[in-house]
């Protein structure tokens, strides 16, 4: 994965890099489905945006605006980054650019029988999946109301290339329970629900021969500032 400093980014102007205008929004409405769950993305430079099933996963069809699965982990501690009891969000970055991370909301139910998982992970690629971004352990079932997370990523490096968020699901009481994303009214764009918004900015990478001046321009910054304080 190819990232570059965050705080990199404040220098980008000077070496002709360009914010695009406007959150880049990812977005996904659940169905009812077996396979992979199709995204859209309000810019052409961020494409390819799924929802699918890790391998332990089984998907399940019944209710139209869900996106369920059983046959989650009964492991009462995290099953580890590989473990296939997981929903993948993924998306790709176009070269050239870099995706500087801003938030995510996230709708999801126990379909009623409240013996799903109960615990819920989310980790993303920057880190190889190796740290928690959000962890719910109360978790709320049919015929109650949708759980809604709003989930602050602005802490995060700049990705690019391939974009992978993971929600891992264990703590199950039975294989049988069922999980799903849901389709809620509080992630309405422009009047319709969705259950996943993924919202970010894109910024142009710099020449790599543009990158090479950061040390002098830093250095300068320094002068001019020791200058500026032994002038007072």
């Amino acid at each position: 994965m190819n990232m570059k400093p965050r705080f990199l980014l404040a220098f980008l102007p000077a070496f002709a890099a360009a914010s695009l205008p406007g959150a880049v929004v990812v977005a996904y409405v659940a169905e009812a489905t077996d396979g992979a769950l199709a995204g859209q993305s309000s810019d052409p430079r961020l494409t390819g945006a799924t929802v699918t099933r890790g391998a332990d996963l089984a998907p399940v069809d019944d209710f139209a605006g869900y996106f369920d699965s059983s046959n989650w982990s009964q492991s009462s501690v995290f099953p580890g980054v590989e473990s296939g009891s997981r929903l993948s969000f993924s998306f790709e970055v176009d070269p050239g650019y870099l995706w500087v991370p801003d938030s995510l909301r996230i709708a999801y139910q126990d379909a009623g029988s409240a013996d799903s998982a109960r615990r819920l992970d989310l980790r993303h690629s920057g880190d190889g999946f190796q740290s928690s971004l959000f962890l719910d352990t109360s978790i709320s079932a049919f015929p109650g109301p949708n759980d809604v997370n709003f989930i602050d990523l602005s802490n995060l490096e700049p990705l690019s290339g391939t974009v992978e968020f993971r929600l891992y699901g264990y703590g199950a009481l039975s294989a049988a329970g069922v999980l799903g994303l849901a389709n809620d009214p509080a992630l309405d764009i422009d009047g319709t629900p969705h259950a996943l918004v993924i919202t970010g900015d894109l910024v142009v990478i710099p020449e790599p021969r543009l990158w090479a001046l950061l040390p002098v321009l830093l250095a300068v910054g320094v002068f001019l500032c020791r200058r500026a304080l032994s002038g007072k």
